[in-house]
């Protein structure tokens, strides 16, 4: 159980490290306004904390 509270952890964190590059890259390229940001973080953000719950499904079936 340790392992996957571990691996949730630095998924989620993996995660926002991607999704605040990615932000980074469009807000530099294309200058997009506050409320496109606004969706596109959130929406990665949602996608992201879902991958990395499936991720911890997934590990806990292996323990």
């Amino acid at each position: 159980m340790k392992f996957a509270k571990m691996t949730l952890v630095i998924c989620t964190l993996m995660m926002m490290a991607v999704t605040a590059g990615v932000i980074m890259h469009f807000v530099a390229i294309r200058n997009l306004d506050i409320p496109g940001m606004a969706i596109l973080a959130a929406s990665t953000l949602g996608y992201s904390y879902a991958y990395s719950v499936y991720l911890t499904k997934r590990s806990e079936q292996f323990i």
